[in-house]
């Protein structure tokens, strides 16, 4: 009796460390997509940085009315994605995944406590979450101990009331349907443009343990998922290691398109980068047109844009022109007709 007792008061201090959690704890991209209303998401788009930094789901839906949602963070773990899906589908039933792999060639343990949370502590408390703990935490070789704060995440954060604000409670001001805009960028130097041919270097073994798990699930579940590699300035091992990840993922039946490979799709190095590795809001606006309008032909996806139920959309994409305005005072339409952005979508 004392055993039961003990697992209920447990559960009931994780339930209510849940809800302290979303009041106190981190603000993000991925935190609005358990905020957004249930089966209203056409495609969830699952990864890194590279996902909320590059891929504006308000002008997608500006351009064709479909609806993304993001489930993505700063370096985000490979080992965590799987869990994700799981845990959006008990709130959204998409048409399609689109899962961002630039991870995958990175150590399963390199990625910082700070990323770490930002998915693990998003994830609302059931045994799904719990899962992705364990099974992320394993690659990093802890202590069970060292588990606690990750059960129970607002003993992380029970001291952040003393700098509640207004904030903890509205929307973040530079997010927008998951979308992050940054208007900074760098020039980077002229890149040596790398010969993707299928030279492969192999990953590490935990790695393809994780990746082959993934795949087994989108498997069983039978899940309509596409696998994306964005733009970035790959050196050789790394694009030895992206060939090698897609071989195995091709090998499955999956569909896998890598934007360094397509000759249409071309970023201007030295005005469309924030910095080595992410697109800036001029490379991002590029990179939605194009990809946006890509889904839009090879997937039977709706148009909600004469929908009252998806103003929220609108009002976002108002907002983000908003901002927009007051960080470059220049209005977004006129970027999108300026030359430089070659793709016309109308």
């Amino acid at each position: 009796m004392k055993i039961i007792k003990s697992i209920i008061f447990m559960v009931i201090l994780m339930v209510i460390g849940g809800g302290l959690y979303n009041v106190l704890g981190l603000k993000d991209s991925i935190s609005e997509f358990f905020e957004e209303p249930k089966n209203t998401m056409d495609i969830v788009y699952v990864g890194p940085s590279n996902v909320y930094l590059h891929f504006n789901t308000t002008l997608a839906f500006q351009e064709y009315g479909f609806t993304t949602g993001l489930l993505s963070n700063g370096a985000q773990s490979p080992a965590v994605m799987e869990y994700l899906i799981k845990e959006s589908r008990k709130y959204q039933n998409p048409k399609l995944y689109i899962l961002d792999i630039t991870k995958f060639i990175e150590s399963l343990s390199d990625i910082s406590e700070g990323n770490l949370r930002l998915s693990l502590d998003a994830m609302p408390f059931s045994w799904n979450r719990i899962e992705a703990i364990n099974s992320t935490l394993k690659y990093y070789h802890l202590n069970f101990k060292d588990y606690i704060n990750y059960y129970f995440r607002f003993l992380k954060y029970h001291n952040s009331w003393k700098k509640i604000s207004k904030q903890n409670f509205t929307k973040i001001e530079f997010v927008f349907k998951g979308f992050m805009f940054n208007s900074e960028n760098i020039q980077i130097k002229p890149q040596k443009l790398l010969n993707w041919n299928y030279e492969i270097e192999t990953i590490e073994t935990e790695n393809q343990y994780v990746l082959n798990n993934l795949l087994n699930y989108l498997d069983k579940e039978n899940l309509n998922c596409i696998f994306v590699i964005p733009k970035k300035n790959f050196d050789e091992t790394r694009m030895k290691k992206m060939n090698f990840i897609t071989k195995i993922i091709e090998n499955r039946n999956y569909k896998v398109i890598n934007f360094n490979k397509i000759d249409d799709f071309q970023i201007d190095s030295e005005n469309d980068f924030l910095d080595v590795s992410h697109l800036n809001i001029y490379g991002s606006t590029k990179f939605t047109l194009y990809f946006a309008k890509y889904l839009h032909e090879h997937y039977d996806l709706p148009d909600h844009r004469n929908d009252k139920k998806y103003n929220s959309w609108n009002e976002d994409y108002d907002r983000f022109k908003e901002q927009y305005k007051k960080l470059t005072q220049k209005n977004f339409i006129d970027l999108l007709n300026e030359d430089k952005i070659f793709l016309k979508t109308n």
